[in-house]
């Protein structure tokens, strides 16, 4: 599945109606019995298998509604405006302390997002007055969270709780929600081809040239790509054909030039359009998404 907000025209159903003439005529019967020869009847079936096989087979399911009457923090639209305030992206220095400092353990991260999920809910239903209000103030003066409560978010002089504000709370939530999840745990046959030697050789030489930009920017890439790939490919669907390219060198038809890279995307960044293997696909996400997460982890140590 697709979310609405995410929506591009790869993913949109397109066919030509002058095929679907001919297909119907195909699966037409016309009677044949004496003074019934205007008698046309169809075959249903065959019709909607080719439906199914030529338009609506190779696109995702685009969601359009929530579940109904949801608990505090489910089905909440994380994004837009959320609890009145407009949503803002996290920048990527506090994005790497939340993960690397604040909570740099898998366990934490899940404990965080759970009860950033009951926050959420809650914030939606009283709202807020100021979009520059720290989290963990109004987690504390209006939620009323005990310590231990708000322990979840790290300790009291942590990013997190500190310098996170009511505007970044949909952008926490996506940063805690794809770090708890691995993106290629359903991620469909099609998009797990092994890369040649050769490729892995260039991807791993290129990811050096890469972090020689800034310190810290293969590991946001990885964030970029993770989030896209958690929700666009997981579940086991099939949104791209498996040669789409990952990096379209600037022409924005690549599938990780759409990945988010801060306030933008990587398609924007000069870098990685340049550097970046023009010559991997949709086919390789799975090699490329563990070649890169090696990178970062051995970065990190």
């Amino acid at each position: 599945m697709v979310p609405l907000n995410l929506v591009r025209q790869v993913d949109m159903i397109e066919f030509d109606p002058v095929d679907f003439a001919d297909a119907v005529r195909e699966n037409a019967m016309q009677s044949l019995q004496y003074a019934h020869g205007s008698e046309v009847s169809f075959d249903y079936e065959a019709i909607e298998d080719w439906v199914y096989r030529n338009v609506v087979g190779s696109v995702p399911v685009i969601p359009t509604t929530m579940g109904t009457f949801p608990f505090v923090g489910e089905g909440v639209a994380v994004h837009g405006l959320l609890g009145g305030v407009e949503q803002e992206e996290i920048g990527l220095e506090l994005r790497a302390s939340i993960l690397d400092q604040d909570l740099p353990s898998l366990q934490q991260r899940q404990l965080a997002f759970d009860r950033l999920q009951e926050c959420i809910g809650l914030l939606e239903i009283l709202g807020a007055m100021s979009p520059d209000q720290a989290f963990g103030n109004f987690c504390v003066e209006t939620l009323q969270l005990s310590d231990e409560e708000m322990a979840a978010f790290g300790g009291p002089a942590s990013a997190l709780r500190t310098a996170v504000q009511l505007c970044h709370v949909a952008s926490l939530y996506h940063l805690l929600e794809h770090s708890v999840a691995d993106p290629t745990e359903s991620l469909d046959p099609l998009y797990q081809a092994p890369m040649s030697e050769k490729q892995v050789a260039t991807l791993r030489a290129t990811l050096l040239r890469i972090e020689g930009v800034g310190p810290g920017t293969v590991a946001a890439m990885y964030d970029g790509i993770r989030v896209l790939v958690y929700q666009q490919y997981k579940d086991f669907s099939q949104p791209t054909p498996a040669d789409c390219v990952l990096n379209s060198q600037g022409m924005y038809f690549g599938i990780f030039d759409f990945c988010v890279y801060g306030d933008s995307e990587l398609g924007s960044q000069d870098w990685f359009s340049e550097l970046f293997p023009a010559d991997l696909t949709a086919a390789n996400i799975k090699g490329v998404y563990e070649e890169i997460g090696h990178f970062v982890k051995d970065q990190g140590r």
